[in-house]
């Protein structure tokens, strides 16, 4: 099924609301990773790796998992839990004080996935990448961060996306579809 511009349209302001939704988790985050580096850690390959790439990427996945066949995370979520405290990403667990955020802001997306219309994105394939410029987010250059979703076709051809920067005041971002 080809999506109207309309469903796309409600499909990226929602996306937008849910990242804005992720704005003061990201930005309660920011703050640890910046005083104690607590919150980061190196995965594997040497990359950079924070609690909020983990948990922005859960929480996105809750948001679109209901309405689109797959999804496609920079994260591995083998270890990621947003289910109940302690929440974690890896090895890295989410301080008791962030619980009570943690929480609100899961509640608030999952308000924000009941909005979308059931079954109408279900050729799309989003690309999630929680936070583009981690190695930036962990060094104290938050504002130069993002988080990018981008959805495909079936054919793999790019349809929409959002890079939305949720340290900047205010956070700004930038959306668009396919015509």
């Amino acid at each position: 099924a080809v999506m109207s511009e309309g469903s796309s349209a409600v499909l990226l302001s929602t996306c937008a609301e849910a990242c804005g939704e992720l704005s003061e988790l990201v930005a309660a985050i920011y703050g640890l990773v910046s005083a104690d580096g607590s919150a980061a850690t190196l995965k594997q390959d040497k990359s950079v790796f924070t609690l909020a790439d983990g948990l922005v990427q859960a929480l996105l996945r809750r948001l679109l998992a209901p309405h689109v066949a797959s999804i496609v995370g920079e994260e591995d979520e083998s270890e990621i839990s947003v289910d109940r405290p302690p929440f974690r990403a890896g090895e890295l667990i989410a301080p008791a004080e962030l619980e009570a955020l943690v929480l609100r802001t899961r509640d608030r997306v999952d308000a924000l996935s009941g909005q979308l219309a059931g079954g109408a994105f279900a050729d799309l394939t989003p690309f999630i990448d929680p936070i583009d410029g981690t190695r930036e987010f962990a060094s104290r250059k938050g504002e130069q961060c993002t988080i990018c979703i981008g959805f495909a076709t079936p054919t793999g051809a790019a349809h929409a996306g959002i890079v939305y920067r949720p340290l900047t005041s205010p956070p700004t971002f930038a959306l668009g579809c396919a015509a």
